[in-house]
């Protein structure tokens, strides 16, 4: 029985599986037949392709990103590793900005539904822009 391949576009959540562990990724790019992964919480050094058909890859769990805001009151992107911006009763979120080593807890009112149209026209990282689009 053949197995049905993942169907993904850049920007969706995946798993991959490295070294026995699972790790949350977010594709970059897509090819015949590869994407290129980017490790939530990685460094570029660590981005990989990785073919669709192989048992390494599967769905992530959804991944909910948000808003951020640090004590200097601006808005960065971030992953939501616990906690949610749909769960009413939860007041706090434990957070993860792309491209940076370590997760913060933040309270709700830090955060924010990260939709295309809350990105700045102006964005100052072209890395950002792509990864929506």
């Amino acid at each position: 029985q053949e197995e049905e391949l993942l169907e993904l576009s850049k920007g969706d959540g995946v798993e991959v599986e490295a070294d026995g562990e699972w790790w949350d990724a977010i594709v970059i790019k897509v090819g015949d037949g590869v994407v290129r992964v980017h490790y939530v919480g990685g460094t570029e050094e660590e981005d990989e392709d990785v073919e669709i058909a192989s048992r390494r890859l599967k769905p992530a769990k959804k991944l909910e990103v948000v808003w951020a805001k640090g004590s200097d009151g601006i808005g960065w992107p971030a992953a939501v590793l616990e906690g949610s911006l749909l769960d009413e009763s939860c007041n706090r979120l434990r957070v993860q900005r792309f491209l940076q080593p370590h997760s913060a807890w933040i309270r709700r009112d830090q955060a924010s539904a990260f939709t295309k149209e809350s990105i700045p026209k102006r964005s100052s990282s072209k890395k950002l822009s792509e990864a929506i689009e």
